[in-house]
């Protein structure tokens, strides 16, 4: 009998995309854009992990943080759009897709599996929807259907996050694959009975470890081969 693998979840960032390019520039640009006020990033340090929950699960948006923020440090109201803009324009400008990702999405497609992205996420819907048109991920043709934390109101390793994928699938955690790169969240997708990948780090009790996306893909077609 084969094995009933039917979907695929994967995480977004620094699986499917590269995220480390665009925090650096991102701590520079901050740190730069602070100091022209004389303030610094640490002064935001408590009012960001106190409300960083909130807005990782969408009861706060980005916009209303900052605006605290600045706030806070006495930063003019009216610069708190240039910031945003400047923000947006790192993620836009410096996320890149990894290699291999696109073409095993789409050849993973081809085989007639359901492909979600599950992502934790901060950022605005408007903001993700250009990144990943940019980056050239596209609905339909690489996924099926993508879910960020912050609209479906759970984050990883959350089980409701899972479940939230799993439910709208129709898939039982039995039928699922999930791949990511986070101890944390691979452990949250094994309790549900997910089996898992881990990407790129060697994580203890994954069931499986692949270090570029042909690996991936091989594990994948493997499971479905499996008696």
């Amino acid at each position: 009998m084969r094995s009933h693998v039917k979907l695929i979840i994967f995480d977004a960032g620094d699986v499917i995309y590269d995220t480390k390019k665009s925090q650096q520039i991102f701590f520079k640009e901050y740190e730069k854009f602070l100091k022209k006020f004389g303030k610094s990033p640490k002064e935001t340090k408590r009012i960001w992990e106190k409300l960083y929950p909130k807005l990782l699960r969408g009861r706060i948006s980005l916009r209303e943080v900052k605006k605290l923020e600045f706030e806070k440090m006495k930063i003019p109201k009216q610069k708190l759009n240039e910031w945003l803009r400047t923000n947006k324009e790192i993620k836009l400008n410096y996320t890149k897709p990894i290699k291999g990702a696109k073409r095993i999405l789409f050849q993973l497609k081809k085989l007639g599996l359901k492909i979600a992205i599950l992502s934790d996420t901060v950022l605005p819907q408007a903001w993700r929807n250009e990144m990943f048109n940019k980056i050239g991920i596209m609905k339909g043709k690489h996924y099926d259907k993508r879910f960020d934390s912050n609209v479906i109101g759970f984050a990883k390793p959350d089980e409701w996050a899972y479940r939230t994928v799993l439910k709208y699938f129709n898939v039982k955690p039995s039928e699922a694959i999930f791949v990511g790169h986070d101890k944390e969240e691979i452990e949250g997708a094994k309790r549900l009975g997910i089996k898992t990948i881990a990407f790129r780090e060697k994580i203890k009790n994954v069931d499986f470890y692949a270090r570029n996306w042909n690996g991936i893909y091989r594990i994948i077609v493997q499971l479905r081969k499996s008696i």
